[in-house]
């Protein structure tokens, strides 16, 4: 294939990578650049003088064509210039044509083959011994000679070095051949490098935690961070307007921060940073570092661009703990237990966050309360995501109230070595109860009024809630003791109101034996009696009462509730919890009509205990 290249600027590269570019430099010849191979016509071809071929070496005398020893000589590959483009390394030689019987831009001589040799002498007598032949050109190109004379170098061609094999020999041959020279010599040299102007940039980005840096790391969400950026101009011409634009993790440009470097030159390198704050999960951002070459001798200018991104996750420990009081017979939360029994509390720990815990520790805000292991870990040690350790701890139910805390810790560990430690805690209770007193009857109590408490006499205070013989509670109904034996004592003849006094009175002699009262138990009667409790509209009537429904109290042998007063006894009024010794201490809540306070006292006075804590039913 004939290849045209006399038009200044032209170029060809061939199916092998080699590139042939006719340049427009100054400074050439065997008195500008290192020339290894002249040649030019001579007389011993058998062809015409217009054919010149040749080849470099050492050897003596100089073969074909060759001429100038001083100038034709051997050629070591880690000599010759090398220069990058894009991803290919180029090996770089020059040709100088010289014909002074040219006139300039009219072709005038044929380059027919050019072959490139690989061998381990740089003085072979003929091709034979110049090595392996690594390169042969199927193509003819023809040339022009610029400037004419030796002054300039008029053509560049640049060989891949990926044509050469490693090891295989040191010294390059180059054998050319050209025809329709008109009486001068070309010439080729290993001038001064001149690379095709080339704008290149590269970036390299990483996330920095205090003192590590790098891609992919573990960080503590909420922590500072930095973004580190390098930017080198790989290219060989100034960069002009360098930036580097983050997109912060997200697709909005809206959020972009921009870092303005200004000229950047050729080689020259420069890191900057942005600022940040670690998110919780995984995060990642992408940097372009980019820039415009300054303009070439016509104007022209080339951008450069590059980008790289960077990511870390973000690490949030959290820890949770559920705290339960357990007992053979019931759990939760500011149950009943009975005083002396066993009890247990049951702690809960799970992994709420995103990273795994280690040195995870259970622990009790009370003396002699210790949690210990119990079951959960799959056997790394570690509280792994979503994850549950049951720890327990075990004890002796106290009478009164009494509550306890938990509470657990775990730790992380971040890529920089940075430790956090979460920590939850969770508390529970439990109402511990005395022991059981027994109540006695209003019958006992109507047959013994000698062993009544020295505060119900002279008068016998219903809903003394708080023992003291004295009406200053919420709601008092006061009875003389007389009155109030006969209401024990009382045939009641089926006047449950009757019945109903009769056993308050008795609840309350009751409480003052036991030196405790069931919890809201007085103050319901006390209710009841005074008439706090009732409503107008249902005619709440007990015994007879005075204008105010609160000033007096009387029982009337025989008196029955009449048609229109039943209602209101078996409506409700209020509420009543109570516990049940039946089902292990069990909170009860009962809607409290008269009947239900009638039956509620009468338990009470049958087989019952008052407590500090509550009414239980035995």
């Amino acid at each position: 294939m004939a290849i045209d290249l006399t038009t200044l600027g032209s170029s060809f590269t061939d199916e092998f990578g080699v590139v042939f570019n006719y340049t427009d430099s100054a400074g050439a010849g065997t008195g500008q650049f290192s020339t290894f191979l002249v040649m030019q016509p001579y007389s011993g071809q058998s062809n015409t003088t217009d054919l010149e071929e040749g080849f470099n070496t050492d050897a003596s005398p100089l073969p074909m064509g060759d001429i100038q020893p001083e100038h034709t000589n051997a050629v070591l590959l880690s000599t010759i210039p090398t220069v990058q483009i894009g991803e290919i390394t180029y090996y770089q030689i020059k040709l100088d044509v010289n014909e002074p019987n040219n006139g300039s831009g009219t072709p005038i001589i044929s380059w027919d083959a050019l072959k490139l040799y690989q061998g381990t002498t740089g003085s072979p007598a003929d091709l034979a011994h110049a090595g392996t032949l690594v390169y042969s050109s199927t193509n003819t190109l023809t040339l022009d000679d610029h400037g004419s004379g030796s002054s300039d170098y008029d053509y560049t061609i640049l060989i891949p070095t990926s044509t050469f094999t490693p090891g295989g020999g040191d010294y390059l041959t180059l054998y050319a051949r050209f025809t329709d020279a008109q009486g001068g010599f070309e010439e080729f040299g290993l001038g001064e490098i001149v690379s095709p102007q080339s704008g290149a940039i590269t970036i390299d980005k990483e996330t920095v935690d205090d003192t590590i840096s790098g891609d992919g790391l573990n960080i503590l969400a909420g922590e500072s961070i930095q973004w580190k950026y390098v930017v080198t101009n790989t290219g060989n011409v100034a960069l002009a307007n360098v930036t580097v634009v983050d997109d912060m993790g997200t697709l909005s440009l809206a959020d972009d921060q921009t870092v303005n470097i200004g000229n950047l030159a050729a080689g020259a390198s420069t890191t900057v940073y942005l600022n940040g704050v670690a998110q919780t999960g995984s995060y990642s951002n992408s940097a372009t570092a980019s820039g415009t070459s300054i303009a070439d001798s016509a104007g022209h200018t080339m951008a450069a661009s590059a980008s790289d991104d960077s990511s870390y996750f973000g690490a949030d420990p959290e820890i949770t703990i559920a705290k339960t009081t357990v007992t053979s017979h019931n759990s939760g939360d500011g149950i009943k237990v009975f005083a002396g029994e066993s009890v247990k509390w049951h702690y809960e720990v799970t992994n709420a966050g995103n990273v795994a815990l280690s040195d995870v520790i259970v622990s009790d805000n009370r003396l002699g309360v210790i949690p210990t292991y119990v079951s959960g870990d799959d056997g790394n040690g570690e509280l792994d995501l979503g994850e549950t350790w049951i720890y327990e701890a075990s004890g002796t139910a106290i009478k009164g109230a009494y509550s306890n805390k938990g509470t657990a810790t775990g730790d992380y560990t971040d890529s920089a070595g940075h430790i956090e430690t979460d920590a939850a805690t969770d508390g529970s209770s439990y109402c511990g109860l005395g022991a059981a007193t027994p109540g006695l009857s209003k019958g006992y109590w109507a047959n013994h009024d000698t062993s009544w408490s020295g505060k119900a006499s002279p008068n016998l205070i219903i809903g003394d809630s708080n023992l003291d013989g004295i009406a200053n509670d919420s709601f008092n109904l006061s009875i003389v003791k007389a009155g109030a034996v006969l209401m024990t004592n009382s045939s009641t003849l089926g006047d449950a109101r009757v019945i109903m006094g009769g056993q308050a009175a008795a609840a309350q002699l009751n409480a003052y034996a036991a030196g405790v009262t069931a919890n809201g138990l007085l103050d319901k009667a006390g209710q009841w009696f005074s008439a706090f409790g009732g409503q107008d509209d249902k005619n709440v009537v007990a015994g007879e009462y005075g204008n105010d429904k609160k000033n007096g109290f009387t029982f009337s042998e025989g008196s029955k509730i009449t048609t229109d007063k039943v209602a209101a006894w078996k409506g409700d009024f209020f509420t009543f919890s109570y516990n049940s010794n039946e089902d292990g201490g069990t909170s009860h809540t009962v809607g409290v009509t008269g009947e239900g306070l009638k039956n509620i006292l009468m338990a009470y006075d049958h087989g019952i205990s008052g407590t500090n804590d509550g009414l239980v039913v035995s």
